[in-house]
């Protein structure tokens, strides 16, 4: 049994297979939290971060992925995604797996069809 306060994720949304992993800020994203260790601190240093905009760090080869972007989240899902969606455009479309964070206010199925040509993975 899983403690409460762990996140639980399978071994393959951990797993390679999308350059781009998106996250909420380190107040709503566990996994933030834990993998900000492997990227030296980046995304908790606040002379190089902003806690109201998305922050892009290079995983530098210390996760299977390139880069992973932490986006704010201020209690609105719906308002989040759309944030997300722009910010995948602005970054040319990379292969992307989102890492949902956990809210009352959403139905999986309606998610993963928003992020049809994206991974998606909920944060529980």
């Amino acid at each position: 049994m899983t403690p409460k306060n762990k996140p639980t994720f399978s071994q393959s949304d951990l797993s390679a297979g999308a350059d781009l992993w998106i996250l909420a800020d380190a107040k709503h994203s566990k996994l933030l939290r834990k993998i900000d260790w492997f990227l030296n601190f980046l995304f908790f240093n606040s002379s190089f971060t902003r806690q109201d905009k998305p922050t892009l760090v290079f995983a530098g080869g210390k996760l299977p992925t390139k880069q992973v972007l932490s986006v704010p989240f201020h209690g609105n899902l719906q308002d989040w995604i759309i944030t997300v969606q722009e910010q995948i455009k602005k970054l040319g479309n990379p292969r992307s797996r989102v890492f949902i964070p956990k809210s009352n206010t959403y139905v999986e199925q309606d998610i993963i069809k928003i992020f049809s040509t994206t991974q998606v993975v909920f944060e529980k």
